[in-house]
């Protein structure tokens, strides 16, 4: 590839993106956030280990990658499609609702969702990933209160719809490091 060709590559790469969002946008979404996931894991991990060669989890950065497939982007594409259905941007207190119902009802179980699905996929037992969950539920709910109300705020009123789940996934980037952290802590206890 040249200096020439390399210069419009990052275009050519958003113009593939945005017709796959519009052809196949579930699977588009849930390949972006399952991507973003996994390098936040491996970010966090090559960030905290000393002898990473030997020691990555890939049962970790897997099961970041089966939540994004499974979890997050569908979950996310759906939710965001009933909340524009709900509760229009233009209605009377429009933006403050969407943010309440994202925050307070589909938040908390998504966080939950996502918590089991992603012990399962690491592959601890029923019993194990309850006791996990109820380690970590509530500060994790708590953290993402502070770190996710001004962004999806921002998120629900002012990006367009298609656009939202890769807007989230963008801030999730931070955030997926902060969930492989409390991963890992909660593992070691």
């Amino acid at each position: 590839m040249s200096l020439q060709e390399l210069k419009y590559f990052p275009f050519e790469v958003l113009d593939a993106y945005l017709y796959l969002l519009h052809k196949q946008p579930v699977i588009t979404k849930s390949v972006t956030s399952a991507a973003i996931g996994a390098l936040g894991d491996i970010i966090y991990q090559f960030a905290t280990k000393k002898d990473l060669a030997r020691n990555i989890s890939y049962r970790s950065i897997a099961s970041f990658i089966g939540c994004g497939i499974l979890v997050t982007g569908p979950m996310t594409h759906h939710f965001f499609i009933l909340l524009d259905k709900l509760v229009p941007r233009r209605s009377k207190f429009g933006p403050v609702k969407r943010l309440l119902i994202d925050r307070l009802l589909f938040a908390p179980v998504y966080l939950l969702v996502l918590l089991y699905v992603r012990c399962v996929l690491e592959g601890l037992s029923h019993r194990a990933a309850k006791r996990r969950i109820i380690r970590t539920y509530l500060p994790i709910l708590k953290m993402s209160f502070r770190v996710w109300t001004v962004a999806q705020y921002i998120n629900l009123n002012h990006v367009p719809q298609q656009y939202r789940v890769l807007f989230a996934n963008v801030i999730s980037l931070g955030w997926n490091v902060y969930m492989a952290a409390m991963r890992w802590d909660s593992s070691n206890k």
